[in-house]
């Protein structure tokens, strides 16, 4: 399956540079600046992450910040409790101990931008922004019109930050249902796990059908054709002992164009890539309540 899907998009593809892009997700503060220093794009978690003046001095490096846009996590009992209040919840994303948050609320935008604006006072050149789909399916479940009124606010939302932060980088996980419409206020979107699932519960990962990854290649490619500037990074999960299965996971989204990111759900490990002499290093989990693995 995995020599199939290298073949799977017929659509053209951005050129791959010369020397490929490397990037990492990493939610933990335990692990060092230092090691992070080979990497172009840094992703960090906004609470909880190594300190990142040391990786600032590097003016091509970019830094960016964990902010949710749809779901409020468990922890943050303040923002549940003024959400609940206004009507502006759904209902729990179990798998994630969070809640999924009714987009059209006025609350909820300033709360998000209140992060986008503690992420760049910490240093950070901008924001990686989560959990965008599942307010976006939770509303169409609902019903069309409240579906639709998710689906805008989900637009103007990230319009809105692009508005009042102009100059910051942008990076959107999977969106799919806004992506062309929203890609030109986009630096950078990230096609999280549209070559493997992970089963949340058993933590065991398996490849999508190659129809699948064609179906996410064609949407990105849709996105691209309105934005060609965008830069798509893509972040898979697996079995970090199988080698062989994640140099494939590379070569297969490096064919596209893509610059992937392979690792393990919990996202507290740094996981180099295998060609690397590098070994992986895996911290200890958190008691501090953290950010978890962004899941789209």
């Amino acid at each position: 399956m995995l020599v199939a899907l290298c073949c799977v998009s017929c659509a053209p593809t951005p050129k791959q540079p010369p020397k490929p892009e490397r990037w990492v997700v990493y939610y933990d503060d335990k692990l060092p600046a230092e090691a992070f220093m080979d990497y172009d794009v840094v992703l960090f978690d906004r609470l909880y992450h190594p300190p990142i003046s040391a990786l600032k001095e590097d003016k091509n490096r970019i830094l960016l910040a964990y902010v949710s846009a749809g779901e409020v996590h468990g922890f943050r009992k303040d923002q549940i409790k003024l959400l609940k209040e206004q009507n502006a919840l759904f209902k729990p994303n179990n798998d994630w101990g969070s809640h999924i948050v009714d987009l059209t609320s006025a609350t909820w935008r300033d709360i998000v931008l209140a992060e986008v604006k503690d992420a760049l006072d910490q240093g950070f050149d901008g924001v990686m922004l989560d959990t965008i789909d599942t307010p976006l399916q939770a509303a169409e479940e609902m019903s069309p019109e409240l579906g639709h009124a998710n689906h805008e606010a989900a637009i103007q939302l990230i319009t809105d930050i692009r508005e009042t932060y102009p100059h910051i980088k942008i990076m959107l996980n999977r969106g799919f249902p806004i992506l062309t419409e929203v890609s030109p206020q986009l630096d950078f979107t990230l096609a999280e796990s549209i070559l493997s699932e992970t089963n949340v519960s058993t933590r065991q990962s398996r490849l999508f059908p190659p129809m699948t990854y064609r179906e996410m290649t064609t949407k990105l490619q849709d996105a691209l054709l309105r934005s060609p500037e965008l830069k798509i990074y893509t972040l898979d999960y697996w079995n970090q002992d199988d080698v062989e299965g994640i140099r494939q996971l590379y070569a297969i989204h490096r064919e596209h164009g893509y610059i992937p990111y392979v690792t393990s759900l919990d996202l507290q490990t740094l996981s180099p890539e295998p060609h690397s002499t590098q070994k992986n290093t895996r911290t200890p989990s958190k008691t501090a309540p953290v950010a978890t693995s962004s899941r789209g």
